[in-house]
C-alpha cells in the first residue's frame, strides 16, 4: 500500500541511499548534502509497505525581481528502479506543489537532469523555461602566455570573507536567485566535496572576480559560475583555471542575457498563476 508522507529522523539515510542509487554523485557529496542541507521538513516521500521508494527535495531560496520572494527549488526526485513506470513521481510532484503553495512559495523550480525531463516537468505545470550561455574553449599556449603578461593579478582560495564581493556581483543580475552568507559558505563546501575549487582574482589585494570551477573529466573543467567586474578579469579567471587543473578545455556555464547564445536549463512553475514572464531568469550554483 502507498502512503505520502514527510519522513521521519530514521529516514535519513535511507533516502540518502535512494539518492546515491538514482545519481552520479560522490559518497563526499551525498554525506554533505544530508549533513548540511537535507531537512525531513522540506522532504516528501512514498512508502510502500514501509519501505521509501520515491523521494524528492524541496530546498527554500529567495529570488529577487521586484521584491524578494519565495522559491522553492525541486531537486533529488528519485524513485527505487524497481518502482519505475508507475506514475509516482507525477503523484509526489503535484502534492509537492500543493505543499509549496500552502506555504506561501511563489514560484516552484527545477533542473532537470536528462532532456527529456523537460517534458516530463512541464506537463505538471513547470512551463516557464529559463537558460544559460555555455561556452568550451581550448588551451591556447600561446594566447595564455600573452595573455598573463597583460593581467598582473594575484589570486587565492574563496572563503566566506569575500562573501561582500560575491553579494554585490549577484545583486547585480536581474531575476536571480539571492544567497545569504550560510548560504555561500555551502556553495564552497559542496564544490569542494566534488574535487572543485573556487577562487578569486585579486587587484591591488581587492577582490575583482570569482570564479567556481570542477574537473568533469580527465581534460576538461567546468566553470560553473564566474562573476567580474569586466572582460579582462574574465579572461584571468580563465587562464588561472586553465593552470590550476592543468586541463586541455574549458566549460563555462554563465546566466544567460539576451545577447548570448542560450540552451535550456531548468524549468519554473508558478504556483500562484499570476506572471509568467521569465525569458531572463538567472540560476547558478544549484544543488545537483
Amino acid at each position: 500500500m502507498l502512503k505520502f508522507a514527510f519522513p521521519s529522523e530514521k529516514d535519513k539515510w535511507n533516502i540518502a541511499d535512494l539518492w546515491q542509487d538514482s545519481f552520479n554523485d560522490s559518497p563526499a557529496y551525498i554525506e554533505f548534502f544530508f549533513n548540511h542541507v537535507y531537512k525531513p521538513e522540506n522532504t516528501l516521500v512514498i512508502k510502500r509497505d514501509g519501505f521509501i521508494v520515491s523521494a524528492l527535495q524541496m530546498i527554500p531560496y529567495k529570488v529577487k525581481w521586484r521584491k524578494i520572494m519565495p522559491v522553492a527549488y525541486v531537486c533529488g526526485a528519485c524513485t527505487h528502479p524497481f518502482e519505475r513506470g508507475q506514475g509516482l513521481m507525477k503523484t509526489l510532484v503535484r502534492h509537492a506543489k500543493i505543499v509549496m503553495k500552502r506555504r506561501g512559495f511563489a514560484y516552484a523550480i527545477v533542473i532537470p537532469a536528462e532532456p527529456s525531463l523537460f517534458n516530463f516537468y512541464s506537463k505538471l505545470g513547470f512551463t516557464m523555461k529559463f537558460y544559460r550561455h555555455t561556452q568550451v574553449l581550448p588551451y591556447n599556449k600561446h594566447l595564455v602566455n600573452t595573455l598573463e603578461s597583460r593581467y598582473p593579478f594575484t589570486f587565492e582560495e574563496c572563503t566566506a570573507k569575500h562573501f561582500p564581493y560575491f553579494d554585490r556581483k549577484q545583486n547585480d543580475r536581474y531575476r536571480t536567485v539571492i544567497r545569504d552568507p550560510d548560504e555561500f559558505e555551502m556553495i564552497l563546501q559542496e564544490l569542494k566535496c566534488d574535487g572543485g575549487q573556487s577562487f578569486v582574482a585579486l587587484e591591488n589585494n581587492i577582490p575583482a572576480g570569482l570564479a567556481f570551477a570542477e574537473k568533469i573529466s580527465k581534460d576538461t573543467i567546468l566553470v560553473k559560475d564566474i562573476m567580474t567586474d569586466s572582460k579582462r578579469i574574465y579572461n584571468a579567471l580563465q587562464l588561472y583555471a586553465f593552470r590550476l587543473f592543468d586541463a586541455k578545455y574549458i566549460k563555462i556555464n554563465s546566466p544567460y542575457t539576451f545577447n548570448k547564445e542560450k540552451s535550456e536549463y531548468g524549468l519554473i512553475c508558478s504556483l500562484d498563476k499570476m506572471d509568467r514572464r521569465y525569458c531572463l531568469f538567472q540560476v547558478s550554483l544549484m544543488h545537483d
